[in-house]
């Protein structure tokens, strides 16, 4: 994780690392830019990081925050734009210019659902819902509901426009 102050020095923050599941010290982790903490709960940890200023103002990041933007970005990037990792990413913006069927709402969940197992394979997709815009039907709404396997976390949604 990286914190910057844009008004203030960057060494007047204090960031402070929490875990959702371990029982030392209340679940902290430790304090500092970067920890190497000493984890004695086995099990996926849901890591929060708080950042607070000079002025006190906190701002928190987790780590479903972060899995939520790399499937963002999963679901926004087209195959061969990553020169050194081409096979990242899906080709969904192909089917931006056909008619949406049944037929081809099936063919993207399945390809979200392939490029997850191969790309993501933590996530475990509860739900897809697609739906075609009315106003503009070259674009597509696609809502994704998905929680972390093997986690107690709660079930989590990302919702992605493509045009």
């Amino acid at each position: 994780s990286v914190a910057a102050d844009l008004e203030d020095d960057d060494t007047t923050l204090t960031i402070s690392w929490n875990s959702d599941i371990e029982t030392n010290n209340g679940g902290n982790l430790g304090t500092g830019s970067s920890i190497t903490p000493i984890l004695n709960v086995v099990g996926n940890h849901f890591i929060t990081a708080s950042v607070t200023d000079a002025c006190g103002i906190t701002t928190t990041k987790t780590t479903i925050d972060s899995i939520k933007s790399d499937i963002k970005l999963l679901l926004m990037t087209e195959r061969g734009e990553r020169l050194f990792q081409p096979a990242l990413g899906m080709n969904i913006r192909k089917y931006l210019f056909e008619q949406i069927t049944e037929d081809v709402i099936v063919n993207i969940e399945n390809d979200i659902i392939d490029t997850f197992q191969r790309w993501l394979p933590f996530v475990q997709i509860i739900g897809i819902n697609i739906n075609e815009n009315q106003t503009n039907p070259n674009m597509l709404h696609i809502d994704l509901r998905f929680k972390i396997k093997n986690a107690s976390a709660d079930i989590s949604s990302v919702g992605v426009v493509l045009e």
